[in-house]
């Protein structure tokens, strides 16, 4: 099947990769391994960076899933992710998905998966998190931005004061962070994904304002970033340079209704 859709993908930023595995790692996020020939032109640096998945829907087989593929049918379905570990010298990446039950595509096909299952990947872009010249990350990120969050946290020197605060589900969705000596994140409990993002927002603009050399890093719900964006783009008039503020999603619309969303907003 691999051979089939690289056939009909050459030519293309796309090319076919492998579940190699499958874990659950919080309640609300599995981490999927994926091999992919796609995956060996990667920087070894390009953990935190996004790229595109197609996924089977649930009612595609292999066959009809190539055929998907093959007609080209397969652009209006991708959607983005963050690398969140690379091993490019071996063809491999994880890619860490959050997963609300039935919602979604791609949510729905990370809790079905298995080693063996064939799925498209693009090349990657860059990483998110801005650490050139930065002496204190000051960041704010829900389930769906941390990992392009906590790939880059990990490239820290011990020089970096971090202040990271996280949207997670439950106590159970915290995980384990390569940090420097002495920092750390704050995770704050948000049961309802839909609900008002206030106590993280309160928590931002609680901590000490960004000076020059504070790299300012926003990746969450739509509604959330906005507000974000409005405080540090126009109240504090961070320098872009030192700045990453994105919306992942928009509570109540697919990623074609979010993009459109984000492109209304700019």
């Amino acid at each position: 099947m691999l051979e089939k859709l690289r056939q009909f993908l050459e030519g293309s930023r796309f090319g076919p990769a492998e579940v190699k595995a499958a874990e659950k790692i919080t309640p609300h996020m599995v981490r999927v391994t994926l091999q992919s020939e796609v995956a060996r032109e990667f920087s070894p640096d390009c953990a935190g960076a996004h790229l595109k998945l197609v996924v089977p829907a649930k009612d595609q087989n292999p066959s009809a899933f190539e055929a998907f593929v093959e007609a080209g049918q397969y652009r209006p379905e991708m959607r983005t992710y963050t690398i969140r570990h690379a091993r490019p010298d071996q063809g491999e990446i994880d890619i860490d998905i959050v997963t609300h039950g039935d919602l979604g595509r791609v949510g729905p096909w990370a809790q079905r998966t298995k080693a063996g299952d064939a799925l498209v990947i693009s090349r990657c872009g860059s990483p998110k998190l801005i650490t050139s010249g930065a002496k204190r990350i000051l960041a704010a990120a829900d389930m769906t931005g941390f990992p392009a969050l906590a790939a880059g946290l990990e490239t820290l020197g011990d020089n970096v004061a971090i202040d990271a605060f996280v949207e997670i589900l439950s106590d159970h969705d915290k995980q384990p962070i390569k940090l420097p000596s002495g920092q750390s994140v704050h995770w704050i409990v948000k049961t309802d994904p839909y609900a008002p993002s206030t106590d993280l927002i309160d928590a931002i603009k609680g901590a000490a304002t960004p000076d020059a050399s504070t790299s300012v890093f926003v990746a969450g719900e739509f509604t959330a970033v906005a507000e974000l964006r409005h405080y540090f783009q126009n109240e504090l008039k961070v320098d872009k340079t030192m700045r990453y503020i994105s919306s992942y999603w928009k509570a109540g619309l697919d990623e074609n209704g979010h993009k459109q969303a984000k492109a209304a907003a700019a």
